[in-house]
């Protein structure tokens, strides 16, 4: 979060998309999307989960007409709403494993009481025998200087936001992050920790939360 404040991160996107001339431009391209940072470019699929990077793709793909979208946003302050984890389970263990998500669901129907032998039988199904994951969830609230609007070409009638790039709002954005942490256990009972990337799973509860369980 001191990164946020402390450098210069922004998107900067003013493009038309949509209309069957535009559409018939993309059948023939190859389109990569990437995010710019000031030392390298990051695909939007290693930082974004793959249902919340569906919503935008789906949201792009049912605009039947010229649509003109700008957004110009400066990240300037963050805040941490909330840190927690759930253990035993992240999105790629339940992702190859049905059963471990559905056996998750029943436990935490349960009291607190009633989940210690569950909890016991995941400890030794995932740690003792292999590698835990756990998933590491945040949520963060980023304000950023912002211009945006959508605006239909044709009639030139805005459908979002506010025509005017001279107006910046303040605007908050509420971003919810996992990582996963794989712990293992070795011979002499020492356990390590290894954390993957953060990557974003809602936007302004898009999604209501895209939670695991």
């Amino acid at each position: 979060m001191n990164s946020i404040i402390s450098d210069k991160y922004e998107v900067r996107f003013h493009e038309t998309v949509g209309g069957p001339k535009r559409e018939t431009e993309k059948e023939s391209n190859d389109e990569t999307i990437e995010v710019k940072s000031s030392d390298s470019n990051v695909p939007l699929k290693d930082m974004f989960e793959e249902k919340l990077l569906s919503l935008y793709d789906t949201a792009k793909a049912n605009i039947d007409k010229e649509t003109e979208i700008c957004l110009k946003t400066i990240p300037y302050s963050a805040e941490l709403v909330s840190l927690y984890s759930i253990p035993y389970i992240s999105r790629g263990n339940t992702k190859h494993d049905k059963d471990l998500l559905t056996f998750y669901r029943k436990m935490m129907e349960k009291t607190s009481r009633d989940r210690t032998n569950d909890l016991n039988k995941l400890r030794k199904d995932k740690l003792e025998r292999g590698i835990m994951e756990s998933t590491v969830i945040a949520q963060v609230l980023v304000w950023c200087n912002e211009v945006f609007y959508v605006k239909d070409v044709e009639s030139g009638k805005i459908l979002q936001g506010t025509d005017d790039e001279d107006t910046i709002r303040n605007v908050p954005h509420l971003v919810r992050m996992e990582s996963t942490v794989k712990t293992t256990k070795d011979d002499s009972g020492v356990f390590r920790n290894i954390q993957e990337d953060w990557i974003i799973t809602d936007i302004d509860d898009l999604l209501e939360g895209n939670l695991i369980v």
